[in-house]
């Protein structure tokens, strides 16, 4: 087994200074080292691979033309190279499978390690790299077939920090339209939706924003892959918004309300103020004891009173709880009179609770609402208008 000695720099402890084009053969064969059978060698492995990876940041940070850095990803402290060199360093970096392989051999990395190998895929990841590499990374990992995987296995792993470093990664990816076509791709979504219920309140947490950022980031992907999975999407959502937890019910009315008054989201909207079942969720909510859940779930609550084309079970809903509700959204008043916009809104639906008159006879049998997936979606013409204010 060969023996690692960790050098000063970007030197190798001689009077001979690393070259790019040597750094990824020892990434190689410290990345092989990495083992949890013999902790002096894997410690030493341990800390080249932490080196080599700074070194590879400085030689990418070059192809960077952004001129503003984040605090965390550094500088280009390594020698200048050649755009030439550089890119094949990352091309080697790529062929080898060397970040995939890290991926796989977290719980073996120090902390500082890890940190060095976040630092490369956020850098790796900027939108100020140059175009070829761009288009050379994101394929590689579009066309890679464990590594995504490999991350969300990660969130349950038993180190919390770990799990962390896996929701950094996948929210680097979703800075390109690309990559989060093929996050949906492969379920990530629905993998997120899961972990977001984990008991850590850490990796759920994070598991929540690595989500957000995933729907919000690019929504028309995001509009396109829900309408797809419609049903199986909302019917896991809804498990966090019938959760009971304060925080993980905050998290997901606050997400639910600015996805579905996006203008990107319009159609989805409409879709989801058809459904009888998430009707009855918010009205729910709308009952908390916490006043900020209550105004979250105004936002989204007012979508189905406003609505112009209601289900009859929708309108018959409201109609038969017009009471009740006319006096808990009127009890929103007073702690946010300052709002104007959240004002109009409110009056503008007790308004409408207020409208809608009993009937002699209502309807005995629930009736199916006409929009239950992504093959029937209203047109343009039904989108409503209302505010997109949300107080808190």
């Amino acid at each position: 087994m060969a023996l690692f000695f960790r050098c000063p720099c970007w030197c190798t402890g001689t009077s001979h200074c690393l070259e790019p084009l040597e750094v990824i053969p020892r990434l190689v064969q410290s990345t092989a080292a990495l083992s949890s059978e013999c902790s002096k060698v894997s410690d030493a492995a341990c800390d080249e691979v932490e080196d080599m990876l700074r070194y590879v940041q400085s030689l990418a940070l070059q192809l960077d033309g952004d001129k503003g850095l984040p605090a965390d990803a550094g500088k280009a402290e390594g020698p200048p190279a050649n755009v030439d060199s550089i890119m094949e360093t990352l091309e080697s970096l790529i062929a080898n499978d060397i970040l995939a392989r890290l991926v796989g051999k977290l719980g073996l990395l120090s902390l500082e390690a890890r940190n060095a190998l976040l630092n490369l895929f956020s850098v790796l990841l900027r939108p100020g790299m140059a175009l070829s590499w761009r288009t050379t990374f994101q394929t590689h990992l579009r066309n890679h077939t464990r590594i995504f995987g490999m991350l969300v296995e990660g969130y349950s792993h038993e180190q919390e920090e770990i799990a962390l470093f896996c929701g950094s990664v996948i929210r680097s990816c979703t800075r390109h339209r690309e990559l989060a076509m093929t996050l949906f791709k492969r379920s990530v979504a629905f993998e997120l939706l899961d972990l977001a219920q984990y008991a850590s309140f850490e990796v759920s947490t994070d598991a929540f924003c690595s989500l957000r950022r995933l729907l919000l980031a690019h929504r028309e992907v995001a509009v396109e892959w829900i309408k797809e999975n419609f049903m199986e999407f909302f019917s896991r959502y809804d498990g966090i918004l019938q959760c009971g937890e304060y925080v993980k019910l905050r998290q997901a009315t606050r997400l639910l309300h600015d996805a579905l008054l996006s203008v990107a989201f319009a159609r989805v909207m409409m879709a989801y103020v058809n459904e009888e079942q998430h009707l009855r969720i918010v009205m729910n909510i709308l009952k908390s004891e916490s006043r900020q859940l209550r105004v979250e779930a105004f936002h989204i609550f007012k979508l189905f009173v406003i609505n112009p084309r209601q289900t009859p079970r929708i309108e018959q809903i409201l109609r038969n709880n017009r009471d009740g509700l006319c006096h808990v959204l009127d009890g929103l008043c007073t702690s946010q009179s300052e709002d104007k916009d959240f004002v109009r809104d409110q009056h503008r639906v007790i308004r409408t609770l207020q409208a809608l008159q009993p009937k002699e006879k209502e309807m005995k049998e629930p009736i199916k609402d006409h929009i239950k997936g992504a093959n029937h979606w209203p047109s343009s013409d039904s989108i409503l208008s209302v505010s997109t204010t949300c107080s808190s």
